[in-house]
């Protein structure tokens, strides 16, 4: 499962960034968005566009090209 498939409000374990973009890794974990860390999906748009999650107590909005490269299981 990946961060992009979420529904609104389900929460979920980061297991993998792995194929991000390096630039896109380096200004998420200086976020704390890291392997391990607990994440919530806030919002979504419609078509793809960007989607807005929580992790320790920030919001983070980022591409859904990138969020569905990050891995995630559900709590």
């Amino acid at each position: 499962m990946n961060l992009g498939s979420l529904s609104i409000n389900d929460e979920a374990v980061i297991v993998s960034i792995s194929d991000i973009d390096e630039i896109v890794m380096r200004r998420l974990n200086s976020l704390g968005v890291k392997i391990g860390s607990a994440v919530c999906l806030s919002q979504k748009t419609l078509f793809g566009g960007p989607c807005i999650f929580e992790c320790q107590g920030k919001q983070v909005s980022i591409r859904n090209k990138d969020a569905i490269k990050i891995k995630v299981a559900q709590v």
